[in-house]
């Protein structure tokens, strides 16, 4: 995206977070358009009866949670999505709770972390070998996790906010709360945005323009929370959403925006690398798995994903 096609207001205004997402050497290659940000959501009726009094704030607190909810019979007491449709979104969120992620401080991919492989370690024994992530989470999906949730065979997971409306629909009693660092405390949130995009072409770059600054204007904006699915990307829109009572549902939600951290979706590689996580990451926390190994050979795929790309 053309600097010039944007004026200063316009691109001053969008969530630094985001924007620094679809940056690459300091160019603008896309500017968000629709923003998600995942939360811990559990269901309170099954947490009642589990006697479990609120949100887990540490992973003591959430293994203890779905301890009680297998209890009470609960299938899956947490949802963890580890199987090829979102196993990334999933795992990168553990990852960043335990003070992880996907690079290194300076640049470039390091999967192989002693925070990494303490996260999937811990949730390979204190999860997983308990059966406290149901029957089968190396191939549990995203939109499989979330029907459960609505039938109740799930008590707890992490899910965006489209989740809500599916579920003020099927009338679940549910809450939601911060993810929690394996210690206690909020995690940094993942964050994840679609993009708009825009190549070089002569012509017509006044006209984008003046598009885009309406695109982006807070009228236009303040459609974003209607169907509680996608939140603002701007300062502007994220303050008339929260100035909204019919934005309140989402208030939490855009809290987190600021601070939200993203896969390095604006490396060349990102995509093959991702594919590699979605296929692999799930048997490290299966009995047997070994975190250490897998996590090594997604660096060494991440390598060679790096190669690819930059001979492609």
């Amino acid at each position: 995206m053309r600097r010039r096609q944007l004026d200063i207001a316009t691109q001053a205004d969008f969530i630094r977070s985001f924007t620094d997402a679809g940056t690459v050497d300091n160019a603008t290659y896309g500017v968000p358009s629709l923003a998600s940000t995942p939360r811990l959501f559990y269901n309170k009726e099954l947490f009642r009866r589990a006697g479990v009094d609120g949100a887990p704030t540490s992973w003591d607190g959430l293994r203890a949670a779905a301890e009680a909810l297998k209890g009470i019979g609960v299938k899956t007491p947490y949802g963890l999505q580890f199987g090829p449709e979102a196993a990334d979104d999933e795992a990168l969120s553990w990852l960043l709770a335990a003070g992880g992620g996907c690079t290194g401080e300076l640049s470039g991919y390091d999967f192989a972390t002693s925070a990494n492989i303490e996260a999937l370690t811990w949730l390979r024994d204190e999860l997983v070998a308990g059966g406290l992530a149901g029957p089968a989470p190396a191939e549990l999906n995203r939109t499989a996790a979330y029907a459960q949730f609505l039938r109740g065979e799930i008590g707890v997971l992490i899910a965006h906010p489209v989740l809500m409306g599916a579920a003020d629909r099927a009338k679940v009693p549910y809450a939601h709360a911060a993810f929690p660092r394996k210690n206690g405390g909020a995690a940094a949130p993942l964050g994840l945005s679609d993009w708009l995009m825009a190549f070089k072409r002569d012509g017509h770059s006044k006209e984008c323009g003046a598009f885009l600054a309406f695109l982006y204007s807070g009228k236009s904006a303040l459609t974003y929370d209607g169907g509680q699915s996608a939140l603002p990307v701007t300062y502007s829109a994220s303050d008339a959403a929260r100035a909204r009572s019919a934005g309140r549902p989402l208030w939490p939600f855009i809290d987190q925006l600021a601070d939200a951290q993203f896969a390095p979706v604006n490396m060349r590689s990102w995509p093959a690398v991702r594919g590699v996580i979605r296929t692999d990451v799930g048997q490290a926390v299966l009995k047997g798995g070994d975190p250490a190994a897998v996590l090594k050979s997604l660096d060494e795929s991440a390598a060679k994903a790096d190669r690819d790309a930059a001979t492609a």
